[in-house]
């Protein structure tokens, strides 16, 4: 299962969704969770290796 969304670039885990225009993480209701700014930066980095 790809756990990349097609055409936005978010990332599913589970639940939450990260969105990394915003670098942030969201529930799926579109609330959003506390992220630490290396956890941001980490799935940021998942996302450009991606391409």
């Amino acid at each position: 299962m790809d756990m990349l969304r097609p055409n936005t670039g978010r990332i599913a885990l589970g639940r939450h969704v990260f969105d990394p225009v915003r670098g942030a993480l969201h529930e799926a209701t579109g609330r959003p969770v506390p992220l630490g700014w290396r956890a941001a930066r980490v799935l940021q980095a998942l996302v450009e290796a991606r391409g």
